[in-house]
């Protein structure tokens, strides 16, 4: 059934929706196609994911429609006296930090820097009513675990993720279902560093829009300053210089604290 209200297919898959009552917000963005459907007591969310998709060649296409067809896959119910006609999708980082390895890992020597531009995965969030009341939180395209620390008694559970860890944005790689996050890197130790592995504490991190619709993080620092794996972070504040124009559509999950950011510091790299 063609929809009522198509919005245009955009990068823009994000924002608040006045659904009326009977109506459906349908949303297809990368291997993840949902509707979220309006009743007068309820809001009915379901969800399925295509296991074959491939990386690199995702659309967001978003409509709100009148009446629509019901599916129970995945199906969850969120119940009210009487249910809120608006309904926010937010995009936000992952729950967890993000191990990615680089395809081919990189050689820093000693003093040099680089920026790297390295794409996290992301979740939306359904919120409804003016106050913007969490329902769900799902992720687009779910990350295998992975561990990450110096033993199997030292460490924590992270999401594992791939990254080109491109040196440069052109051509920009920006699909719909991910965010760049620009992270600088800085060997200030007197030997060459190895990067294979970063461990990117995205729940820390906001997300900007660019004008062209493309999600950004703050700029990360991660400095090396001895021989051994040891490596400060800094966060920058707001969005990175290379988002120019952009707006913050999502706060981080957790502020960064002292402490949060010493145990980051104490297993960055492995």
């Amino acid at each position: 059934m063609p929809p009522d209200h198509p919005l245009p297919v955009a990068a823009r898959w994000w924002g608040s929706h006045a659904v009326p009552e009977g109506g459906h917000l349908h949303l297809r963005i990368g291997p993840l196609d949902l509707t979220a459907q309006r009743n007068p007591h309820e809001w009915r969310i379901a969800w399925n994911r295509d296991d074959t998709f491939e990386d690199g060649v995702a659309k967001a296409e978003l409509a709100v429609v009148d009446h629509g067809s019901e599916t129970e896959a995945n199906l969850e119910r969120f119940v009210f006296s009487h249910t809120p006609k608006r309904l926010t999708l937010r995009p936000r980082l992952a729950d967890r930090p993000v191990v990615s390895r680089p395809i081919t890992p990189l050689h820093i020597p000693a003093g040099e820097q680089v920026v790297v531009f390295i794409s996290s995965p992301l979740w939306v969030a359904f919120e409804v009513g003016e106050e913007g009341r969490l329902l769900k939180d799902l992720p687009i395209v779910r990350p295998s675990d992975t561990w990450f620390g110096p033993s199997t008694l030292e460490g924590e559970v992270c999401y594992a993720g791939r990254t080109r860890a491109t040196l440069a944005l052109d051509p920009p790689p920006h699909p719909p279902e991910r965010a760049t996050i620009p992270t600088l890197v800085r060997n200030e130790s007197r030997q060459e560093m190895l990067l294979e592995r970063i461990n990117l504490p995205v729940p820390l991190l906001s997300l900007f829009a660019d004008q062209q619709g493309r999600l950004w993080s703050e700029g990360l620092t991660l400095v090396r300053e001895g021989d051994g794996d040891m490596a400060s972070l800094h966060i920058g504040k707001g969005p990175p210089q290379h988002a120019g124009q952009a707006e913050r559509v999502a706060p981080p999950r957790h502020e960064a604290g002292h402490r949060i950011l010493a145990r980051a510091f104490s297993a960055l790299f492995g």
